[in-house]
């Protein structure tokens, strides 16, 4: 029901039992008020997307790593992957809204932390089409290289996965790259946000329900992804993954965060100081998308229409 506040507008109670209202309509109310309750960038204010249509994409959200006191891996030399994935995904989505005309929101355009909620919510508020998250990989491993594109699955699909996983819903002020894997904890880490280790049971099978539809097309988007981005680094596939991360949890369209490289490695650290290497990174995800978007296209005129025929 709805009461009327002091300033006039409508203040809304709502009286649920997710036992009662089952899994599904739960689902629903969650979705809603989440996407709602997105304040949500200038960028995302200002475009207006039309009503999402199965099967098209027009509108994207990309959303760069960390940012703020979130500063994330952080190389030998002292490159901060809040800085690295904020360039590459200002360079992906200047290629894409001129050579693909889609509209692209950012969950930010500059340094400041935004909370891992509220950037998948921005792309359901927006209606978007497929979320983007972009981000600098690390690892005890200094030999470890390469791209690693994931999709959101509550069991990871290794135990680095699990672990990498952790250490980004955990949202560390600093994670240096000789450490990204250590167990969580100590000094340097800002308050955790609610993640597969803080949710409550209900909370984690109502959001992989959200994914469920979409987790065919989120696989198939990592996968095109990790192909392109093989192509760049000319290393042998790391493989598609899966793993419980925060910043996908709620998106109710296809999303997949993608680790560009490994900070930790100096060689991978060397190239991503380079224009040359970020634009790289960018054409490569603009491929990537090019393709997941001509793949859904093709799909979409395949389906028969009323009469029993192809459009």
């Amino acid at each position: 029901m709805t009461k009327p506040s002091a300033q006039g507008a409508d203040i809304v109670i709502i009286r649920w039992s997710p036992r009662a209202a089952g899994a599904r309509a739960s689902l629903a109310l969650l979705a809603a008020l989440t996407a709602l309750a997105a304040p949500g960038p200038a960028s995302a204010a200002a475009a207006a997307p039309a009503q999402r249509e199965p099967g098209t994409i027009r509108t994207i959200v990309l959303d760069p790593g960390h940012g703020g006191e979130e500063v994330g891996a952080v190389g030998h030399s002292g490159l901060l992957e809040k800085d690295l994935s904020l360039d590459i995904v200002k360079r992906l989505r200047d290629r894409l809204t001129r050579h693909l005309n889609l509209n692209v929101i950012l969950t930010r355009e500059d340094d400041r932390v935004v909370p891992l909620r509220q950037r998948t919510a921005v792309a359901n508020h927006a209606k978007a089409d497929l979320f983007m998250s972009v981000h600098m990989n690390s690892s005890r491993r200094l030999s470890a290289h390469g791209t690693e594109a994931y999709f959101l699955a509550l069991t990871a699909s290794d135990e680095e996965a699990m672990s990498l996983a952790h250490a980004e819903n955990l949202a560390p002020a600093s994670k240096p790259a000789a450490a990204a894997n250590a167990p969580a904890g100590g000094g340097g880490l800002a308050a955790p946000e609610p993640g597969p280790s803080g949710q409550s049971e209900l909370d984690l099978v109502l959001w992989e329900m959200a994914q469920s539809e979409h987790i065919v097309s989120s696989s198939r988007l990592a996968e095109v992804v990790q192909d392109e981005m093989n192509r760049l680094l000319k290393v042998e596939s790391r493989g598609v993954k899966q793993a419980p991360f925060s910043v996908l949890m709620g998106a109710t369209m296809p999303a997949v965060l993608v680790e560009v490289a490994f900070l930790s490695n100096e060689s991978e650290e060397k190239m991503l100081a380079t224009d040359e290497f970020k634009d790289k990174v960018a054409d490569a995800l603009e491929s990537a998308i090019a393709r997941f978007k001509d793949q859904n296209e093709r799909a979409l005129s395949a389906v028969p229409t009323n009469d029993g025929k192809a459009p």
